[in-house]
């Protein structure tokens, strides 16, 4: 099955201008780490990433804005029905986010499955699910930021179709770095994505997670996570050797910097929730002339064999 064809032609963007614009504001707003890599991929690239970020953005926070449990599941049928919309060029779509979803999904050739199942991952948030082990974690993981990788692919185009596994690492890597940062903010929305096994392992249940003795835990449990993490950093590093150079860069700092948060986190110990855990300006240089580097010496035989763009021919979970 072919899903994309970047040799075929090159997304033109120019025609979203508006949207593009609105697209920038949120991600500058959203995320600093994600704006910060995102201006190391060509343009087209960059645009096709913010137009995803807004609508990933706007789809977590009208979730966790709603007020109660029956309005999160109401908003979550709502982007469903509107993503299914977008997926289908349906012109009649008002809010920008959805305009945006449908021009990137359009231009990129990227299938629906995909947006659909990081809506499969906020439906786990809205129905409370608990995770009993790493393997279900990992699915989870899989649905919220693995999906929005494989969508990068589309973006930025691949030698090998062989990069959508390194692609879904890289997204995993990044989502349980997120869930070691923010234990006390999750908590605060009734969540723990420690799974139950870690958990009981070190004599703790869901019970008595946010306890004193559960929170004198929380360092060893999330160490275990960031171990994880790390693994999926390595194994998604090593799809840079299927990008174009500018896009195994931007994809190359984004993942440093975030497993710098990981770092972080580790070394703060029991400190580490006291505040938000966040890379700063400098690191975040430091860390690009690092990631040029590596980049630089993974791919100098760029050299005298160009990077050449084939057909996407899976769709991640299908045959």
């Amino acid at each position: 099955m072919e899903v994309s064809a970047r040799e075929d032609r090159t997304p033109v963007l120019a025609t979203s201008t508006d949207l593009v614009g609105f697209s920038r504001d949120q991600i500058q707003k959203g995320s600093k780490s994600f704006s910060f890599a995102s201006f190391f991929f060509s343009k087209t690239e960059r645009e096709g990433a913010w137009l995803l970020y807004s609508w990933c953005r706007a789809c977590d926070d009208r979730i966790d804005q709603a007020p109660s449990a029956e309005a999160q599941l109401q908003a979550l049928a709502d982007l469903e029905r509107d993503t299914r919309r977008a997926a289908r060029g349906d012109q009649t779509l008002t809010d920008p986010v959805f305009q945006g979803l449908a021009v990137v999904l359009r231009e990129f050739q990227i299938p629906e499955k995909y947006p659909l199942d990081l809506l499969r991952g906020m439906r786990m948030d809205v129905e409370g699910r608990e995770y009993q082990t790493l393997e279900e974690l990992e699915e989870y993981c899989y649905c919220v930021a693995g999906v929005v990788g494989l969508m990068m692919c589309h973006v930025m185009g691949l030698s090998d179709s062989r990069a959508l596994s390194n692609a879904v690492a890289m997204g995993s890597a990044m989502q349980l770095t997120n869930i070691c940062r923010d234990v006390e903010d999750d908590l605060a929305l009734g969540r723990i994505y420690i799974p139950t096994n870690f958990l009981l392992e070190v004599g703790l249940t869901r019970a008595n997670f946010a306890t004193p003795l559960g929170r004198a835990r929380w360092p060893a449990l999330t160490a275990r996570l960031l171990d994880a993490a790390d693994e999926r950093y390595r194994h998604g590093v090593a799809g840079l050797r299927y990008l174009s150079f500018r896009a195994a860069l931007a994809v190359a700092i984004a993942g440093r910097v975030y497993r710098r948060i990981g770092v972080k986190v580790r070394a703060r110990g029991a400190h580490a929730w006291e505040n938000r855990t966040y890379t700063r300006l400098p690191e975040k240089l430091a860390t690009a002339l690092i990631a040029t580097a590596d980049v630089g010496r993974r791919l100098f035989t760029r050299l005298w064999r160009p990077w050449r763009p084939a057909r996407i021919d899976r769709v991640w979970g299908q045959t």
